[in-house]
């Protein structure tokens, strides 16, 4: 699994409103204007590929039309009609801090839903969390 480095080029409208929330908890998840330009944020970062996994989600001539389709720091373009998911990589964080950029990655949808949430909601039932040893923005 290659290192991610997340810094933040073009959703520049979530990461101010994100660096607004400071160390409060976030406003719902499912209630938040941002889905798109995080997910499509994190594929430029991920060169189109599964943050997990390395199998391309995006083709690389679409990485830069959705690059273009950045305006003012939110995402005009249309819907990624590609099976990727906005990954929270430690999903216990998601009632209270479900906007924490360092939580986010894009993955195949596949291999979150059928294996990843599966073996995480194993370890949580046994009362551990997913190493972090695993999370591809990991430094060193």
């Amino acid at each position: 699994m290659r290192a991610i480095s997340k810094t933040i080029a073009y959703a520049t409208a979530y990461k101010t409103w994100e660096a607004g929330l400071g160390t409060g908890k976030h406003p719902s998840y499912v209630a938040g204007g941002f889905y798109k330009d995080i997910l499509v944020e994190l594929l430029i970062i991920q060169d189109g590929v599964c943050a997990y996994t390395e199998m391309r989600l995006v083709e690389e001539n679409d990485i830069e039309d959705c690059k273009k389709a950045f305006e003012n720091g939110k995402f005009t373009g249309g819907i990624i009609r590609y099976p990727i998911d906005l990954e929270h990589f430690d999903s216990r964080l998601k009632p209270d801090y479900g906007w924490k950029w360092t939580n986010f990655f894009a993955v195949s949808s596949n291999i979150n839903q059928k294996e990843k949430r599966v073996e995480e909601a194993k370890l949580i039932k046994a009362g551990k969390s997913v190493h972090d040893i695993m999370k591809p923005d990991l430094k060193g």
